[in-house]
């Protein structure tokens, strides 16, 4: 195994059946893929953006009893067998077949430059594996199907140990090594019967003398309940106001089970969740190990006494009770410092703000929702020199940033359960500044609420997780989705101007401390109120469109 972070490798499969190798030549920009698989039949392996069959890039091939290979670049129109393209871009280097398992080495540029090819960008990417029990039964695959999420195009930035140890090198016992360090945060606990909690406990950081830098964080799903419910974790480092000390306010709270903490309910218990604003790391549904740039760490260890938030979304549509959850916080940490250090900041937009601005109508395609931040804003945030920004995590539920609701015939609003949106970039960047962590936008104009919804006055109700429509409108009582759906005529013309007003009505940018905060002062110590400024795109402003290397326009 050599030292390339462009050689990445990854099962595929729940079982362990189907094992992929890949390696990124950004100098030919081509890829080559290896994949081995417990099977003496054929072996399928596509490329999609979405998951689905149709469109996407499929290559089948595998070695028949008499030893000749067989390969063909295909593409899917639906449901069956894919079909054979008219030219045949991916290239098999070489293959075999043991007793058990199956080897294909196959090869393709980044861009074919074929419209029945899936282009490689710097996206994510959707795996499909199949594989067959015999080479002449190419069907439908039953249960020897699946997809994979992955970032082709990514470096792998783990230390050499966590690699060695990922492809089982017998010389490695463990995670840690004489620099490298393990630091876990593990709370299991019972997850209530809503259909939308968070769940926040406090944990005490590793005992250091000096300063350290976090280097990965990784997440463990020690069982079905937390694999199942949980949805997204942050994680925020405290810090006691003046006149307290963090081992007095916090130390007390580590031996909690975990309270819960929708942050409109702050400070709603006891546990001092207001001071634990500081954006730490942040760990998504269907995210990997992270690791940092070699030359990027976040840092720990500046003072004797640290406490770390952690805030885990849990999604139980069924409410179901009794349900036990149980995930592991992972932490690599070392006393090698790198050159730099690393901090987080979130652009977004406003959920749930002072409106409902978050509004993506029944059956949408492609409908836009941006995030501002405002140049009040970045002016505050930013030193003249500026930061550098190397890593953005982009976070919604259902949908992206552009919107397709067409699978699903109602309103869709923002807010914090996972039937709801959000639309948020976590920015990785260095080096890491201290007073601002969040910059979000939103119209809160009355005009737009009249326009589009017919209503002057919502409030937010935490029972219900929505806006609902204040006296003495005649539809008062009403969540903002009961109107969209059953009080508004959605026509092509009222949809196509209400993207026009998220695109360019002015919004409010604010940014502050603390994510989701309507004012984040914090008592005791010098505060930070939100700095507000209306901002937006100018109308002469084009959609970004990335320079095709090919002729033809996809």
């Amino acid at each position: 195994m050599d030292d390339n972070p462009y050689r990445r490798s990854e099962i595929l499969d729940s079982k362990g059946k189907y094992r992929l190798d890949w390696l990124t030549d950004w100098n030919t920009k081509r890829v080559t893929f290896n994949v081995t698989v417990q099977t003496k039949g054929y072996v399928g392996f596509g490329l999609s953006n979405n998951g689905k069959m149709t469109g996407a890039d499929i290559v089948i091939g595998g070695v028949k009893p008499n030893g000749k290979t067989y390969f063909s670049d295909r593409h899917a129109i639906a449901n069956q067998l894919p079909v054979l393209d008219s030219t045949q871009d991916w290239n098999l280097n070489w293959a075999w077949e043991s007793e058990t398992h199956t080897f294909l080495s196959f090869s393709r540029a980044f861009d074919t430059c074929d419209p029945e090819d899936y282009a490689l960008t710097e996206d994510t990417v959707t795996l499909i594996w199949s594989y067959g029990e015999k080479d002449t039964d190419i069907g439908y695959h039953y249960r020897n199907r699946g997809i994979f999420k992955v970032y082709l195009l990514e470096p792998d930035n783990s230390p050499k140990i966590i690699r060695d140890s990922r492809n089982l090198n017998p010389k490695v016992v463990g995670k840690e090594s004489s620099d490298l360090k393990l630091w876990t945060i593990n709370r299991p606990h019972q997850m209530t019967s809503d259909d939308t909690s968070y769940i926040c406990t406090i944990h005490r950081g590793p005992r250091l003398q000096r300063k350290h830098h976090v280097v990965g964080l990784d997440v463990s799903f020690r069982d079905e309940g937390a694999r199942k419910h949980a949805h997204h974790i942050l994680i925020y480092k405290c810090n006691a106001p003046r006149g307290s000390t963090e081992f007095n306010l916090f130390d007390p709270w580590t031996r909690s089970r975990g309270e819960q903490c929708l942050v409109l309910q702050r400070p709603g218990s006891g546990m001092p969740t207001q001071f634990c604003t500081e954006m730490f790391h942040g760990f998504g549904i269907g995210g990997r190990a992270y690791f940092s740039p070699e030359d990027v760490g976040f840092p720990i260890g500046l003072q004797q006494d640290e406490y770390y938030l952690v805030q885990v979304h849990y999604d139980n549509p069924d409410k179901l009770s009794n349900v036990n959850v149980d995930l592991q916080l992972e932490f690599y940490y070392t006393n090698q410092l790198r050159p730099n250090d690393g901090g987080v900041f979130i652009v977004s937009h406003e959920i749930p703000g002072l409106t409902p601005s978050l509004l993506v109508p029944p059956s949408s395609i492609d409908h836009r929702i941006h995030g501002h931040c405002s140049g009040e804003c970045t002016r505050f945030m930013f030193p003249a020199s500026g930061v550098k920004v190397y890593a953005v995590s982009l976070h919604s539920h259902n949908s992206e940033c552009t919107y397709d609701s067409t699978w699903y015939n109602g309103t869709i609003v923002g807010g914090f359960s996972t039937r709801q949106e959000m639309c948020i970039a976590f920015i990785h960047y260095h080096n890491k500044i201290k007073e601002f962590q969040a910059c979000r936008s939103e119209i809160q104009s009355v005009e737009y609420r009249n326009k589009f919804l017919g209503v002057t006055n919502v409030t937010w109700s935490n029972a219900k997780l929505e806006f609902v429509v204040d006296p003495p409108s005649r539809l008062s009582g009403l969540t903002i989705t009961q109107v969209s759906d059953n009080h508004v005529q959605w026509n092509l013309q009222r949809r196509a101007e209400l993207q026009k007003f998220h695109e360019y009505h002015p919004q409010v940018a604010k940014c502050s401390r603390e994510l989701f905060a309507r004012n984040s002062r914090r008592s005791g110590t010098r505060f930070i109120d939100d700095l507000t400024g209306s901002t937006g795109y100018p109308f002469s402003a084009k959609p970004y469109q990335p320079e095709l290397s090919c002729s033809f326009k996809r």
